[in-house]
Formats: structure tokens, sequence, C-alpha cells
């Protein structure tokens, strides 16, 4: 397979047998809000059929894949409100500062890790199927099959550990 490198000023888009495969948007223009940051989408199969969500009407700050920290030395990388013991969610700063990492699980909050490698689905994606170790578990491997609205396919997204990168 061959692969295309378009760039512009903001973002590189990688196409293959004539499918915009994703866009790696690197210097993002949005409100501060929402913690401008870089992120892939959207990111597409082979199909065409789209497996990422931008900016749902819910959670503005979601785009694609990115990586994320909604807790960081009490300052806020994932954008939206971040949860706080105690608080509830509250809108935090987004600057550098000295870093300790957190998320509304470390601050209190049952099942709720919300940091590191992030994808957004789409919608049509809400109610698919997770295979693979459950919720607060660790794993080698999960997969997450989604059902598309207007085109009659499903498609099976799989993360795997690599040992040589813990991360």
């Amino acid at each position: 397979m061959t692969f295309e490198l378009l760039e512009n000023e903001n973002s590189l888009t990688v196409r293959a047998r004539g499918v915009d495969l994703f866009r790696y948007v690197h210097r993002p223009v949005m409100d501060p809000f929402e913690a401008p940051k870089p992120y892939l989408h959207p990111v597409r199969t082979l199909a065409d059929d789209v497996v990422t969500g931008h900016r749902p009407h819910d959670h503005r700050w979601h785009k694609g894949i990115q990586i994320t920290a909604s807790w960081v030395s009490g300052q806020n990388f994932w954008g939206g409100g971040t949860y706080l013991h105690g608080q509830g969610y509250v809108d935090l700063p987004n600057r550098d500062a000295d870093l300790m990492f957190g998320s509304p699980g470390t601050q209190g909050r049952k099942l709720a890790g919300y940091s590191g490698l992030f994808r957004r689905g789409p919608r049509d994606f809400t109610g698919g199927d997770v295979l693979g170790p459950a919720m607060g578990e660790q794993g080698d491997w999960v997969a997450f099959i989604g059902t598309h609205d207007e085109v009659d396919r499903s498609s099976t997204l799989l993360s795997r550990h690599v040992a040589e990168h813990p991360w």
C-alpha cells in the first residue's frame, strides 16, 4: 500500500487507496476552555468509515484521538470541567507548571480515569461492544466493535500494549 502525505499550515493528512485515513491537527485553533492540543480527526477505515468523533454537543473538548490529562498539578489539560472531591466539576486553568498528574479517579471519583491516550468515537458507536479487560483492570489489549450509521458495516478497533512502550 502506498501512502500520500498532504500538508498545510495547521495539519497533515495521510491518504491511501484514495481514502484520507487521518488528519493530524498540530496547530489547533479553539477556545482555551477546550484545552488546545494536537489531535487526530477524522480517522477512517480503508472502507472510508469514520471511527472518531469531534466536538460532540455535550463534550466540545473531545477531539478524535489525543493525549489528555484531566488533572495536572491542579490544572486541566483535558478541556471542560475537572472533578474535584467535595466540589464536583469545576473549571481549572490550563497553563504550565511543575507537573503532578491525576484524574477524577485520583480525586475521589470511582471508575473515572480520564487521562492518557484518548479516542472519542462517533455518536453512532454508542452502545458498542468492548472486548478484553473490564473497566479498571489491566490487560495487554482491548477491542471495541461499533456499528456505523448510514452504512451496513461495523468496525473493530484494536488497541494493543507494546512492552517496549510502557505508557
